[in-house]
């Protein structure tokens, strides 16, 4: 699907700055007092607000990093500043190719509103303004550093049935871009020395900007094995919570109190425990590629306070507000940042780092006897060893349960969803819990616009 701004949008964000307007405070005299400056930045890739970005008023006069809406807040002197913004995964050629200008007055606010390079001049910049282009960032998978002597290639079809490759070199800070005309289909995929990146496809037939993030595995994994202990009586504790930070590495631990990760990216981390009746313990550690580090966790109980759950009917569908416990899924946020690697549903499904959660492809009969693909989402209660047999979970689409869910989810576009979440057999209760899939678990998710 092409990443396009509504023409709307494209209007009201255009390349580089939007509006820079004085506002004088009411009823505040003009004084040598310090003068403020507020405003939003834009991905006009994604047509979103762009979080975690650095935005900077003159020669660091002030500066300050963009919240999950993108808004930011600055301090400083009167004056005429140029204002900058940077992001570390904003690829290269996605950056405003000029610096605004802001005039601020003492005692008083402006406001501007700043964006990356929409589509169009994305594409005028690179390949002229015709047919369509892919790019993003190449990295490596473990540790995300930039993979700045990686290869590109897209290997584009026309409708006649002729492909053609083409092939660019990553940049410093691991960015590519590649100019691919109007193919029937396309696949980009990345390469260094002997490892390649997972294939992605690219919609032909159609213009636009294709954003596509690929991660190869350069750096050679390590393994943490572990043990979580109550520190009073050393008892092994299973069912306890344990996360690796900053990774998608997250587990139960076994009943006789052991965990193992593999696939740990290298250097420092730090690891969570987590369990109901005990406190939070972190652990920092250094982890050497192709080494196992062994752990021994002791956590202490702790009383734990527990608020009410709110529960209201509306329109038919449960809506839960729950305090003090555990939210098993991903909300609007945090899918918004994880979407420009998102390939399929099931990678926001991994993302959510949700104890006991497995997800493998199968075949499934449909209801016409046919065998189809389809993707398996079990619960670590339930889920088989068996790649033929699959203990799924029940799934409801805006509160209605959906047929077929296998096959459903295989197809379903990850950047329709708002948000999320996976009830426990327990949790989901009577209002989900009359069908027999329910026993292994139940998937709800909300779409956007409902």
């Amino acid at each position: 699907m092409a990443i396009r701004l509504p023409v709307r949008a494209v209007a009201a964000l255009p390349t580089l700055v939007l509006l820079a307007a004085t506002v004088p405070v009411a009823g505040q005299e003009r004084t040598e007092a310090p003068a403020r400056l507020t405003g939003t930045v834009w991905d006009s890739l994604s047509a979103r607000p762009l979080a975690g970005a650095e935005v900077v008023l003159g020669d660091a006069v002030a500066r300050a990093l963009t919240g999950s809406d993108g808004a930011f807040v600055l301090i400083g002197p009167p004056g005429r500043f140029p204002v900058t913004f940077r992001h570390p995964d904003l690829p290269t050629w996605a950056r405003p190719s000029g610096e605004p200008v802001v005039v601020l007055e003492a005692g008083s606010t402006s406001r501007v509103a700043l964006a990356t390079a929409s589509p169009p001049s994305v594409l005028r910049r690179l390949c002229g303004g015709e047919g369509s282009m892919v790019g993003g960032r190449v990295r490596d998978l473990l540790t995300l550093v930039p993979l700045a002597s990686s290869s590109v290639d897209v290997r584009a079809e026309s409708t006649g049935g002729e492909s053609r490759m083409l092939t660019a070199q990553a940049s410093a800070d691991g960015s590519y871009s590649l100019c691919l005309g109007t193919p029937a289909r396309a696949e980009v995929r990345a390469r260094l020395g002997p490892a390649r990146s997972r294939p992605l496809g690219i919609p032909g037939g159609v213009g636009g900007v294709f954003l596509r993030d690929l991660f190869i595995q350069v750096s050679e994994p390590a393994e943490i094995r572990g043990l979580v202990r109550d520190a009073d009586t050393g008892t092994p504790l299973a069912d306890a919570d344990v996360e690796v930070l900053g990774t998608r590495l997250r587990t139960l631990t076994r009943p006789d109190g052991r965990f193992l990760f593999r696939g740990v990216p290298p250097g420092r981390l730090s690891v969570v425990v987590e369990r109901l009746g005990y406190g939070r313990r972190v652990a920092e550690l250094q982890a050497e590629g192709g080494a196992t580090v062994a752990l021994t966790l002791d956590v202490f109980p702790e009383a734990i306070a527990l608020d009410s759950m709110i529960v209201s009917v509306e329109g038919g569908v449960l809506e839960r507000a729950r305090r003090g416990t555990r939210f098993d899924g991903l909300t609007r946020p945090e899918i918004d940042a994880l979407l420009p690697r998102s390939v399929g549903f099931d990678d926001l499904l991994r993302s959510a780092n949700i104890p006991g959660l497995k997800i493998k492809e199968a075949q499934f009969l449909s209801s016409i006897g046919v065998k189809t693909p389809g993707i398996c989402v079990e619960t670590g209660r339930t889920s088989t060893i068996y790649s033929d047999v699959c203990q799924m979970v029940e799934v409801y689409l805006n509160g209605v349960r959906v047929a077929e869910a296998e096959t459903f989810l295989l197809g379903f576009d990850p950047a329709s969803v708002d948000h999320f979440e996976l009830l426990s057999r327990t949790e989901a209760g009577v209002q989900y819990g009359r069908t027999p899939r329910a026993r292994n678990g139940v998937l709800l998710i909300y779409t956007r616009g409902r």
